[in-house]
């Protein structure tokens, strides 16, 4: 901006500086402006909150999923002996497995055939050996006690020579009924002998 000078009789321009802002207003706008940051950030943090708010109900439902569960009762204390000390429990037996033999496999056989109506009164086994195989020699003593028993034994006897039987690592060479005793009175029952010669499989 120009102004006329007519100090000297002659007019010569003169600039004029722009006013100049005051030290109170710049520090009343710089107030402001730090006002108008807090109020918007008073702003963001109730969203904020409103936000968690709408949210927590539902992280709460998932947290409870994932809770542990509460155990009901607690697990019994340890025995303890008259002296206050704490009882050794006893450990469990461990089965024992027992392989069977080549004779039990033979005397399960011979419960299958007779229907497990015959009685083993007695078994006998003896080794066998030949210049090509070896085996054992299996007597048998048999009681068929009762009508049904007595029909089974009759059955057995008629079926033991030609039988075939599957006893794994054992070949039946030779099964023959040695003897048979019958009788009617006071009860039926039929008492018998065999002999079975098993050998082993090469």
């Amino acid at each position: 901006m120009f102004i006329e000078n007519t100090q000297f009789g002659a007019a010569s321009p003169t600039r004029l500086n722009p006013p100049v802002k005051s030290i109170g207003q710049s520090m009343s706008q710089s107030v402001i402006r730090s006002i108008k940051a807090a109020l918007f950030g008073q702003k963001a943090d109730m969203s904020r909150r409103e936000n968690t708010s709408a949210i927590a109900p539902d992280c709460l439902a998932l947290s409870s999923h994932n809770a542990p569960l509460e155990l009901k009762s607690a697990p019994p204390p340890p025995a303890k002996t008259p002296h206050g000390e704490a009882a050794v429990q006893p450990s469990k037996p461990r089965r024992k497995y027992t392989r069977r033999s080549a004779g039990d496999r033979l005397t399960e056989a011979l419960a299958r055939l007779s229907e497990h109506h015959g009685q083993i009164l007695r078994h006998d086994e003896k080794p066998w050996a030949s210049i090509t195989f070896s085996g054992t020699r299996h007597s048998y003593s048999m009681l068929f006690a009762g009508d049904e028993a007595v029909e089974a034994g009759e059955v057995f006897i008629a079926q033991l020579p030609e039988h075939e039987f599957t006893i794994a690592g054992q070949l039946v060479a030779d099964a023959n009924i040695v003897s048979v005793e019958q009788r009617l009175t006071p009860s039926p029952r039929i008492t018998l002998e065999c002999e079975i010669l098993l050998l082993r499989e090469s």
